[in-house]
């Protein structure tokens, strides 16, 4: 059938009704955020290859066609919909019907596939509803990340083609048996090992963070990164040698603490990402301080003169305590603890180089010296228990 035709007589069970009746409530209220943008995805010629579940709740005319030379299980006939509002209850697919609400009148009588049923009861739709949205599976972002280097590859949005670049180029330092990041990452569906501690959504993210193959502008441009080459293709090799020389000093340093993974704190999630915003930090010093352009330069010296300012990050690692090392980047999580993980690397970095960083990075460093930050860490650390003491004893006491 046709937006125009099932619209008016659509009706969504959500939650917050009340039924007199007793009859269950299960559906999820509409979001309205979600109707636009669903609704931007049919005016740019979207479509949807899954049925809609309907339930009709009167019964409906069919009238059967002559018997052809058709399997006799099959019917074919016109079949004539309620005409009354309130006829037709969304089980599944209520964003999707309701996406045409909001589009002109031009796109109401595109296709709709629907299942149907006929005067089923509120219960049973319940528990219909229930059943496809728990015992289905909603595709793990790692797939979705994955799948972007090859979908969006040479897209014209510059955020999607960014995101590609850095989907493709974990993907290639993954695969690559030469990479120091050879099949360090976890595969979806397969037992990582111990030293599998990334995740390619998070570094993808770290890589589109940091800029270091590029910036979205608008929507139609981008400013190329100090890593980019000049073509995708050669991008996604010059990054990788590059991003390759580092994180092989990196490991150099300290070969014992880079395979520990989690447990130094240094090839994870958090690690990666930090050491990505610092080397973003350290070719824009160089940029300024030494009139170094990146992108004239090749892949060798290049590195050569990150590493070079990176060495007091490598000294650190091979000669730190175990005690130091678990002080400055344990724990960090979220975009927050990425973000301090990289700051703390700056501030090794800045202990050689007095001049080394921006004011921004070097206002955030005085903030991170305070030492009210520890007090206030440690109250929040001693009230995060005591609420959660208190709770289990609640529900122990129950």
């Amino acid at each position: 059938t046709t937006p125009r035709h099932l619209l008016k007589i659509a009706f969504v069970n959500h939650l917050a009704l009340n039924h007199p009746d007793g009859r269950p409530a299960y559906q999820r209220m509409i979001t309205p955020s979600r109707i636009k943008e669903i609704g931007g995805f049919i005016k740019g010629g979207g479509f949807f290859p899954t049925n809609l579940l309907i339930n009709f709740t009167e019964k409906c005319r069919f009238d059967p066609l002559p018997k052809g030379n058709t399997d006799p299980s099959i019917k074919f006939g016109w079949l004539y919909l309620p005409s009354k509002y309130k006829t037709a209850w969304v089980i599944d697919g209520q964003h999707r019907l309701y996406g045409y609400s909001d589009l002109d009148e031009e796109y109401w009588d595109e296709n709709l596939a629907i299942i149907a049923f006929e005067c089923m009861d509120t219960k049973d739709e319940a528990e219909l509803f229930v059943t496809i949205n728990h015992k289905q599976k909603s595709v793990p972002r790692s797939v979705i990340v994955s799948l972007q280097s090859d979908l969006k590859w040479g897209s014209p949005d510059p955020k999607e083609r960014i995101s590609a670049l850095a989907s493709r180029l974990v993907k290639t330092l993954n695969s690559d048996p030469s990479s120091v990041l050879f099949q360090r990452f976890s595969i979806q569906g397969m037992v990582a090992k111990e030293n599998q501690s990334l995740t390619m959504p998070e570094v993808v993210n770290g890589l589109n963070r940091s800029g270091l193959l590029g910036k979205p502008l608008s929507k139609t441009n981008m400013t190329s990164g100090p890593l980019c080459g000049q073509t995708d293709d050669d991008t996604n090799d010059r990054a990788r040698r590059i991003l390759n020389g580092y994180f092989f000093a990196l490991r150099d340093a300290s070969v014992e603490r880079w395979e520990a993974a989690r447990g130094a704190y240094i090839s994870t999630n958090p690690g990666i990402r930090g050491h990505l915003l610092l080397i973003a930090e350290i070719i824009k010093y160089l940029q300024l301080t030494e009139d170094i352009d990146p992108s004239i330069l090749d892949d060798e010296t290049l590195v050569r003169h990150i590493v070079r300012i990176a060495q007091p990050v490598f000294t650190y690692v091979k000669t730190c305590s175990d005690a130091d090392l678990y002080e400055s980047f344990s724990r960090k999580f979220g975009e927050g603890g990425v973000r301090e993980y990289a700051d703390n690397l700056a501030a090794i970095v800045l202990q050689a180089f007095p001049d080394f960083g921006s004011e921004e990075l070097k206002e955030r460093l005085a903030k991170l010296n305070d030492q009210r930050i520890e007090q206030t860490n440690a109250d929040v650390l001693r009230l995060s228990k005591d609420v959660t003491d208190y709770v289990f004893q609640v529900i122990k006491n129950h």
